[in-house]
């Protein structure tokens, strides 16, 4: 049997009719991230950033007692929440590191150097 075959022996109404069918009977179930199954879906964390991330609580590599009513966050936005974390470190030790430059700079500008001797202080008078 040949592909035309098969597509001659669906008719439009069985393709209609499965569409409605299956619209209709769509939810959005929720699998584990880990196990791949619905399990007991009362033991399911749902991430509470993006929504899409779920992990049965006993599937979880530090096992928990109950599911997190909020705050639970799956191993991809732990990740990005951790990365804008470092961000924000890595911006304000700039921040900081520019600061203490410039007081460096304006220290620096402010130290007298002795044009005879070289010595740094007071520029003494001859």
């Amino acid at each position: 049997m040949q592909m035309d075959d098969v597509i001659d022996l669906v008719s439009e109404d069985d393709i209609a009719s499965y569409e409605e069918t299956s619209s209709e009977d769509t939810e959005d179930v929720k699998v584990c991230d880990v196990c791949g199954n619905v399990g007991e879906e009362k033991k399911l964390a749902v991430c509470s950033r993006c929504n899409d991330g779920a992990v049965h609580i006993y599937c979880m590599l530090v096992m928990l007692k109950e599911v997190p009513e909020r705050g639970w966050l799956c191993d991809e936005c732990q990740a990005e929440v951790e990365i804008e974390i470092e961000k924000k470190k890595l911006e304000k030790s700039q921040v900081n590191f520019v600061m203490v430059s410039m007081e460096n700079k304006v220290d620096a500008e402010k130290v007298k150097v002795c044009d005879i001797c070289g010595d740094v202080g007071e520029v003494e008078k001859l």
